[in-house]
């Protein structure tokens, strides 16, 4: 997160070395700074370079920590393994979670969520340039992409999600008066920690404070930001008067020396069986906050192609 934020001030100031090396610095969570170095390399000629040598330079020190093999099998096997390790688990909010959970079978589910982050991936970079123009705020070519990497997909922890933050946080301060105010709720819904708040009731305060001061101090007119908080308000309370049962699981069996460490996290998993529906009720808000800033690129970046050159 913080590499993606200096990336996008770096672009915002012009600093574009700066800007490209801290594009390669992103993808040392590779699911979510792919796209972010990917939109960099397309639409910042003088990033380029520093991007493709900041990027070689990581994967150099990739290679001369963890050898060859190593590396190859971690981008092979143990990425892999990792997404089907978790494509059930509880704090996920990728596609493959949902449909998994829906009943889709395993395989399926993981093939859906590839080509969804496939599809988001061209979508934020895409969109990025395109609001970037249509804004005037470079920043959004970093910001764009990253946002769209937790959209979809087949493996979004629920601490991905704060690099979905800054995008929406220019939408809700740059958008014209019509349309800020989709951008202000998004970011309101994706500033609420849904699952940490649905646990622990005494966060429920502090989360409204925060949600009212945000808006607040976005300026959005005292009936939606009343409106707004109320929402939230109500949608917390009912989930936490239904709060969830304790994980409880434990990682049994043999597994041999060879076998991944993704492989006794699959089991433990899986002996977490099928947790309560809510579970998947209370990622809801943050799926429409995601799916908000997702129609607000495409609109912007469509607007964009409309102009009269």
């Amino acid at each position: 997160l913080i590499a993606l934020v200096g990336c996008g001030v770096a672009l915002r100031r012009g600093q574009h070395v700066l800007a490209g090396a801290l594009a390669a610095v992103t993808l040392v969570e590779p699911h979510l700074g792919l796209p972010v170095w990917i939109a960099t390399l397309v639409w910042r000629p003088r990033s380029r370079v520093a991007a493709l040598i900041s990027a070689a330079a990581l994967l150099g020190v990739g290679l001369a920590v963890a050898g060859p093999t190593a590396f190859a099998e971690y981008l092979s096997r143990v990425l892999p393994a990792q997404a089907a390790a978790e494509h059930s688990y509880v704090y996920q909010y990728s596609l493959t979670y949902l449909l998994a959970t829906l009943g889709v079978p395993q395989s399926w589910a993981l093939l859906l969520g590839d080509l969804s982050y496939a599809a988001t991936l061209a979508i934020g970079v895409w969109a990025s340039a395109r609001v970037a123009l249509a804004l005037r705020r470079p920043e959004m070519i970093a910001f764009v992409p990253g946002a769209c990497s937790v959209i979809g997909g087949p493996y979004v922890h629920m601490v991905d999600l704060a690099v979905a933050i800054p995008a929406a946080l220019v939408l809700a301060v740059v958008l014209p008066a019509r349309t800020n105010l989709a951008a202000a709720l998004a970011l309101a819904l994706l500033a609420v920690p849904w699952i940490p708040a649905w646990i622990t009731k005494k966060l429920f305060l502090a989360v409204l404070g925060v949600v009212t001061l945000l808006l607040w101090r976005l300026r959005v007119a005292a009936a939606p930001l009343a409106m707004g908080v109320g929402a939230i308000a109500l949608v917390l309370y009912a989930l936490e008067l239904f709060p969830p049962a304790p994980l409880a699981g434990q990682t049994a069996g043999r597994f041999a020396p060879s076998d991944l460490a993704q492989s006794a996290w699959a089991a433990y998993v899986a002996q977490l069986g099928h947790p309560s529906a809510l579970w998947l009720v209370v990622k809801i808000p943050t799926w429409i906050g995601l799916g908000t800033l997702l129609a607000l690129f495409i609109r912007v970046g469509k607007a964009t192609e409309q102009q009269p050159a």
